[in-house]
Parts: C-alpha cells; structure tokens; sequence
C-alpha cells in the first residue's frame, strides 16, 4: 500500500452486507472493474467517444500522441493512487485504460454542457445511474489525470471553460443545494483527489450556530470537543413545544420497524420513495453494520456533549 493511495477496494466484511451497493452498474472507470464481462456494453460507448475525439484531419480533431505521452507520464503517479498500485494490470493496459477511461468522462462532461439532458450514444435514462457510477470508491481514476485530459484535448473555443465547472455541472443533480456548487466552485477542486472526494466536499457540514443551540455550562471533557458542527435551527424549547418527546435511547437509537419508519413519515421528519416503510427500516438498520466508529471523530461530538450535559442535568426534568 502506497503513501499516497486514494482509491481502495471496499472491505469483504462492507461488502457483504450489501454486495450490489459497491459494484458499478453500467460503466467500469478506472482497472478494479475493467474488463468485466456484465460492463462490456458501455466499453463499446467509450471507444466511440474515444475514437470521435481523436480525429487530427477533421476540424478540430485532436492528435492522439500527445495524450498517449501524456498518461505515459502520469502511469506511476496514478498507479500510487491505488492502494495496490493497480498491479494486477501491466503497464501497457493501464496507460491504455487511462486514456479511453478519461476522455470518455471529459467528452461527456463537455457534451452536457451544451445539451444537459442528452449526449451522443448516451441514452437519457443512462444518466442518474452514470452519476452514482462515478462516485463509487472502486471505480475512479485520479483527477489529476482527468485535468490533463481536459488540457491536452481541450479546443480554442473552450479557453474560457474549466474542468471544475464542468465537473460540478455534471454532479449538480446529486448535490443538496446550489450553496455547494457555489462553496466547492470558489474553493476550486485542485486539491480533490477524485470524483467521490468531490461529492464529500461539496456537502460539508454546516457551522453550529450556538446562539440557537443548546446553552450549557462547558466543562473539561468538552475542550477537546469540535467547534463546528450541523447548524440546529430550532432550540430544544421549540422542538419539544412542537410535540417531539425526548426520551433516554439504549445504545444507538434506530429504527427497528416499519411501524417506526411510520410514525416518522407521519411527524413529517422523515420522507421517502423506497415503496414501503419496512425497505426504509431495512435500509437504515443495515447502514453501519460491520463499520467501527469512534465518536470522538464525528463532527457533532461538540453538539452531542452538549445534549447529554443538558439532558443529565437534574434541571432538564422539572
């Protein structure tokens, strides 16, 4: 395992509990997926994206030996992203799936740009599922190598285009709110390291605004707890003036049934479109098994603290 890994296959021990959750559906990216038998159909669309870029006696073609040289150069930079150096590939096809791979999602980043709903060979349908595809921790290629991509294919018209704003474009429709757009677009993505590094950083947590917050004594545990964490827009005043009942929960509190999952779609706090209430539990139930967590990292271990020294208080219960 390199220093500089970015990109690991998921843990047998996560994969088992939901194998479909961590394999593409459609496109593999990247040499932990390549040359799948069930993802060959969508290796015939790269080619054509491929093969459409790099035509140097047509107008605006591309010349394919400067981005040959170009992943030639990156091979041993981009193999350390991977923590096993992608070694089950030799050298030849690792500098040819970089290319293919990556000109494939820049050309579909360029193309959507001027035609959102649709690119060439790309059918509309394809496109939620393409998305959530390019997120998945096996399947990435560094971004550094995408950038160089964009740069050695790049047009004279497209001076003025950017890979960041055609890559926050493009996963717009899984982001939250236009604010993240806006925060990563302003930061820049020169330091991601992949497309799912992307997606993390452009939901960041909002800073905790104490003045809405909890209002409590601080004490010594509470020092080497986080100063930021989700912003609470009510108070517990508000909230159990609302109607919510708080109630001391054993261990981890979790939604054990459809009847829970019910009473919460009912209160409003909870929506979905999974069909019923029990693939809802079932779902939340199996989010952190075979996962060690430790509190202590969570951003909202500041707000947590918080909670339970209110909560502890013999003042909260009268």
């Amino acid at each position: 395992m390199t220093e500089n890994a970015c990109i690991y296959r998921v843990p047998v021990n996560m994969r088992v509990v939901q194998p479909n959750a961590y394999a593409p559906t459609i496109i593999s990216i990247g040499p932990y997926h390549l040359g799948q038998e069930r993802l060959q159909a969508m290796e015939e669309l790269k080619w054509k994206f491929f093969h459409r870029l790099f035509r140097p006696k047509q107008p605006n073609g591309v010349e394919l030996d400067p981005a040959m040289k170009g992943m030639e150069d990156l091979e041993q930079d981009a193999r350390r992203c991977y923590w096993d150096n992608a070694e089950q590939h030799s050298k030849h096809r690792f500098v040819r799936m970089m290319p293919v791979d990556g000109c494939f999602i820049v050309e579909l980043l360029r193309e959507l740009k001027h035609n959102f709903q649709c690119a060439p060979f790309v059918k509309r349908w394809m496109m939620p599922t393409l998305r959530w595809d390019l997120i998945m921790l096996e399947n990435q290629l560094p971004l550094f190598v995408l950038q160089k991509l964009f740069e050695l294919t790049k047009g004279s018209e497209e001076s003025s285009t950017c890979f960041e704003q055609l890559t926050l474009c493009f996963f717009n429709p899984l982001l939250q709110s236009q604010r993240d757009v806006r925060a990563v677009n302003a930061q820049g993505i020169q330091n991601t390291l992949h497309f799912l590094d992307l997606s993390r950083k452009s939901i960041p947590p909002f800073p905790i605004n104490l003045s809405r917050g909890l209002k409590t004594n601080k004490t010594n545990d509470s020092s080497n707890a986080a100063e930021e964490g989700i912003d609470m827009v009510w108070s517990m005043t508000e909230i159990m003036e609302a109607g919510v009942v708080i109630e001391k929960a054993v261990n981890c509190p979790s939604l054990d049934s459809a009847e829970d999952v019910g009473l919460l779609h009912h209160k409003e706090v909870l929506r979905h479109c999974l069909g019923s209430n029990k693939e809802v539990a079932k779902l939340v139930n199996g989010l952190c098994k075979e996962i060690a967590r430790d509190g202590r990292e969570s951003y909202l271990c500041k707000v947590i603290h918080d909670m339970n020294t209110c909560c502890n208080g013999s003042y909260a219960w009268f």
